[in-house]
């Protein structure tokens, strides 16, 4: 049977620790596919393909989650809930091309803006 297989163990271990999961759980996630079907469990091994699909799946979800929180935390630290406007931080870049003016700005656009 063609099985994909976890083969850098010191990059799995690495993961898990900063999945906060052990290194078993995410090779059994990456190599492997459970299904519960009327209470019956049913385990099938993914291919290499199929291992490596998961694997950029998983670390395109964790990229992206991880973006999006970045730029939710940064969002929220330029603008505070405040009423009268005190304590409000902004940060401002001028690069060669010159600036733009929104009546909102966000991280967001910056990232864009560096396209």
């Amino acid at each position: 049977e063609d099985r994909g297989v976890v083969s850098n163990e010191h990059a799995l271990i690495q993961v898990a620790q900063l999945l906060q999961v052990g290194p078993n759980v995410l090779e059994d996630v990456l190599t492997s596919f459970v299904t519960v079907t009327r209470g019956e469990t049913i385990t099938r091994y993914n291919t290499p393909e199929q291992a490596e699909v998961f694997r950029d799946a998983m670390a395109k979800a964790i990229y992206g989650n991880l973006f999006g929180w970045i730029v939710a935390r940064i969002n929220h630290l330029l603008h505070p809930e405040t009423t009268d406007g005190a304590g409000t931080r902004t940060i401002s870049v001028l690069d060669i091309f010159g600036f733009e003016n929104f009546d909102v700005n966000s991280f967001e656009q910056l990232c864009k803006r560096g396209q």
